[in-house]
């Protein structure tokens, strides 16, 4: 074992002692309508893309959006949302009326009327890769389509078959075109690591959400990723753009570390021609990457997700600088998200001070060794890619942490 090797499993070991159920003071959190002025200025000529963790903004929240508006999970860091060009989250539940929920635990359905205030908070395009776009069946995923088009909000990730699917959405910023895409890995049936460490186990996933989930020539669903899958997708999609961002909803719940499989899906996408790679799964935020000078985001936690689970306590909010045509930096905006927490009521709450401070530096910590160095800046992470160099990050090891 190289040393390299073993001070990340060190440092996952140290960062998953303390990953109990943390609780901040409302001095730790920003003021609703108070962000600092350095969140959402910019350089004139700069353009960004924001991108949440998962939203499915019904549920336990049901009776706060009736009472205070659909718009009140996102009031915490409306500036952040609205500000940027793009803005693009992961929905985890069917949008759906007629077609009915299946009959097992963390099914959800999510009413219509809350996409208004996505649309309002500023959100562009979401991505449907992921294990709860089926919860309603097929019928619940075109009724999910066709309610997201009623809103004037783009999706990507599911379609009516496989060529829907694996269809790009293309974007065009000051005559850059940028194509995103997105795929689900089996591993996300996990319940948690011990559960992905049996033989064969992945192999009967993988049947399993082929089925359930998987999309056909006449079959409604999502593209299923495998190395070979996510290269096809990220090479289609670069002959339609000069940018492409693939999401990949991959990883095993809580679980800080990404997996040797996150890790190989992830840069099969950089390989094949990928310029940013966002995954999500894991409801809490999980280490960067930078590979071959790309950067690889392992997961942003949750956003404004209808969940009273306490495990899920820390997110991260992602802005994405675009500069003449290339990205150049990415910004990291930790989130307290520990919904019974009355400080949080189910709105996401930005941290401040020391509390950002502190999360920052244990992100910085973990993602020094995979080759990307996360800083403490202006009151959020920063990773500027100016300066990046291709690192030698960490081999592909199955590390618990």
């Amino acid at each position: 074992m190289t040393r390299h090797h073993l001070v990340f499993i060190l440092v996952l070991a140290l960062l998953a002692s303390g990953c109990v159920v943390v609780a901040y003071d409302p001095a730790d959190l920003h003021v609703t309508g108070a962000l600092p002025a350095s969140f959402t200025g910019s350089e004139q000529r700069e353009h960004t893309l924001v991108f949440t963790g998962d939203i499915m903004p019904w549920e336990r929240m049901a009776d706060l959006l009736q009472l205070h508006g659909v718009g009140y999970p996102y009031e915490n860091v409306l500036p952040l949302l609205r500000a940027a060009d793009i803005t693009i989250g992961n929905l985890e539940g069917p949008v759906a009326v007629k077609a009915r929920r299946k009959d097992y635990d963390y099914s959800y359905k999510v009413p219509p009327q809350v996409l208004a205030g996505l649309s309002d908070a500023g959100f562009d395009l979401l991505n449907l890769a992921n294990n709860h776009s089926l919860d309603c069946g097929q019928e619940g995923l075109s009724e999910t389509i066709a309610n997201l088009q009623a809103a004037g909000i783009r999706h990507f990730g599911a379609g009516e078959d496989i060529l829907a699917a694996a269809e790009p959405a293309v974007f065009v910023l000051n005559d850059t075109r940028i194509a995103f895409v997105a795929a689900i890995c089996p591993e996300t049936y996990y319940d948690d690591w011990d559960d992905a460490q049996q033989p064969g186990d992945y192999e009967r996933l993988m049947t399993i959400m082929r089925e359930r989930l998987g999309a056909a020539d006449q079959r409604p669903g999502m593209v299923i990723a495998t190395p070979w899958t996510v290269r096809r997708l990220v090479q289609r999609a670069a002959q339609q753009a000069d940018l492409v961002v693939a999401n990949i909803h991959c990883g095993i719940r809580y679980n800080r570390a990404p997996t040797a499989r996150q890790r190989q899906l992830a840069q099969c996408a950089v390989d094949a021609g990928a310029d940013l790679v966002v995954c999500h799964h894991a409801h809490i935020w999980q280490p960067v990457e930078l590979y071959h000078g790309v950067p690889i985001v392992y997961g942003l936690g949750n956003f404004a997700f209808g969940s009273g689970n306490s495990q899920a306590d820390e997110g991260m909010l992602l802005r994405v600088v675009l500069d003449k045509g290339v990205f150049t930096r990415l910004d990291f905006f930790p989130l307290y998200t520990r919904n019974r927490d009355s400080a949080v009521n189910y709105q996401p709450r930005a941290l401040a001070g020391a509390a950002a401070a502190s999360v920052i530096a244990n992100l910085g910590a973990l993602s020094r060794e995979l080759g990307a160095n996360v800083v403490f800046e202006e009151g959020y992470g920063r990773l500027d890619l100016r300066k990046r160099k291709p690192a030698l990050a960490t081999p592909l090891i199955p590390t618990k942490p």
